[in-house]
This record gives C-alpha cells, structure tokens and sequence, in this order.
C-alpha cells in the first residue's frame, strides 16, 4: 500500500506515519508511506508515486487541504483514495465534491483511524485484476499501457475503431475485438448500455431519457452516452445494484 500524507504539522505527521506503519505490520500489509509537510510539494510530486491513499489536514499554510485535493484530482495521473484528518470538522460536507473515502477529526483518531484504514484497504485489496493491459495506437506506431480499470470511463466501438476512454485520455485500440474486449470490461463491473458502448457505473452522474451523462471526477467533464431503449430498465437496475454494493460497503 503507497499512502502520503500531507500536514504541516510535522510532529504530526510522524505520528500518524507511525501509527498506520502499525496497522500495516498487525494485519500484515505492506506499506510504503511518504510524508509531505507542504501542499504544493505534494502536488508537485503527485505524479511520481502511483499512491494508493492520500491524506491530507486541511488547516496548511501555504495552501489549505481542500485546494490541494481540488488541483490532485485535475493533474494526477492515478485513481486514488482521498482521506482528511483534520480539527476543522465544520468543513466535512464541502469536502465531498473532491470524492473523499473518509474525514476524520483529529480528536477522535484514537476512535476511528484503524476502522477507516481497515475499511479503505479492504476497498483497494478486494479490486481484483485491476488493471488491463492497452494495446494502442500512438504516432503511428503500437504503444502498451496498463490502466485500471477504476480510470476508465468506457469504452465504444466507432466504425471499426475501438476507443478506450479514461479520466485523462483516450486510447484507440488495436489488435482487440470488441466483444470479446467488452466481456472482460463486463466482468469488471462495467455496463452494457448500448450495442456501441460499456460503461463505468462509478461515473454514471445522470440519467436522461436515452441517454446517461459520465462525470469524470478528475476534472468535472462530462460524455454524454445514448442508452438504447430495450437497456434502459436493466442499465438502471445494474446501476441501482452497483449502488448498494457500495453503500454496504
């Protein structure tokens, strides 16, 4: 598990490193954290660690927690989970726009600190095959990538061409038949809206008469993708289903 943690209160930082350093060994997890005492230094170096969970005081001086989860979630390149332990608990509700997992008070760590981390890294370890391997054109020539599958936003088939749609790019597949690609997005979760389309429910914001609107959480864009009409009732019962899995999460 890759978690930062972002404070400015260093004495603070330490302990808490050394806290979840302890979750980790007690259910024998691997971690690797790394502390930041400054916001902009955070972002600055998001794009160099692929974290798994970030955490982050909102009361910082240089720029405060909810800039710094507003600018992490337009430039980084990885899907991550955001946490804020924080005294300002009056601030909760206007963090979630920013997809929080979890806000913690500082003055109830003690409380619930181990329940949140055990909840949040069971979320990440229980994601199995996360990441699919993308075989792409690129300036004329055939590039790989891996991509989680929690990146994607869908993925359509347009004349001919398969296109894999993430937060931040869009990939035009080669080498790949569309249904046999769209069985294993399938399998993953995703929903198939239209004879054209698969889509991520995690990004489903709005449903239309014919159509779903995707938000991309990372920079607030929106797809609008056409719902055929013998789908609509079975796309909104996967999605309604896809819902309370979560929330019983």
């Amino acid at each position: 598990m890759n978690i930062a943690i972002c404070d400015d209160n260093v004495e603070f930082v330490e302990q808490l490193a050394q806290r979840i350093k302890n979750f980790c060994s007690s259910k024998d997890q691997d971690c690797r954290i790394t502390s930041f005492t400054s916001g902009n230094e955070l972002i600055e170096n998001i794009n160099r660690y692929d974290f798994d969970i970030v955490i982050l005081d909102i009361d910082m001086p240089d720029i405060n927690g909810k800039d710094v989860a507003c600018r992490l979630r337009n430039v980084s390149n990885y899907q991550f989970k955001l946490m804020f332990i924080s005294n300002m608990q009056d601030e909760v509700f206007s963090t979630f726009r920013y997809d929080i997992s979890s806000f913690i008070p500082k003055t109830e760590l003690d409380k619930y600190l181990d329940r949140e981390l055990d909840r949040i890294f069971r979320q990440i370890n229980n994601s199995v095959s996360q990441t699919i391997t993308l075989k792409f054109l690129e300036d004329n020539t055939v590039s790989c990538k891996s991509v989680r599958f929690n990146d994607i936003l869908y993925i359509e088939a347009l004349k001919g061409e398969i296109i894999v749609h993430t937060t931040k790019k869009s990939y035009s597949l080669v080498h790949y038949q569309f249904e046999q690609l769209r069985a294993k997005f399938l399998k993953h979760g995703f929903i198939d809206v239209h004879r054209y389309y698969t889509v991520n429910p995690a990004y489903i914001d709005f449903f239309g008469p014919d159509h779903v609107i995707l938000r991309s959480k990372t920079n607030d864009k929106q797809f609008n993708i056409p719902v055929s009409r013998r789908k609509k009732t079975e796309v909104k019962d996967k999605f309604f289903k896809y819902i309370k899995g979560k929330v019983s999460e």
